[in-house]
């Protein structure tokens, strides 16, 4: 399947708040825009222990179904290219 009809879940922390940022499968998320999208102070990609506490899975198994209440989402516009 090509990368451009795939999203990629990344955790990342904010303010030490776990944050999934979707991303279409050919893109990187861009920290400096996530960070002033969501007003926040700090941001970094959750570290392997962090992935694992804030979905239950580990880093790679993490997708957008499912994911516990308190993990808030954040999405640019997606769009599939087919």
């Amino acid at each position: 399947m090509p990368t451009t009809q795939v999203i990629k879940t990344l955790l990342f922390m904010v303010d030490e708040q776990p944050v999934a940022a979707l991303v279409r499968g050919d893109r990187q998320v861009n920290e400096v825009a996530l960070k002033k999208a969501l007003g926040a102070t700090t941001i970094y990609l959750a570290r392997d222990e962090q992935v694992k506490a804030a979905t239950g899975v580990l880093p790679g198994f993490c997708g957008p179904i499912g994911l516990p209440a308190d993990v808030k989402g954040a999405a640019d516009a997606l769009k599939a290219e087919y």
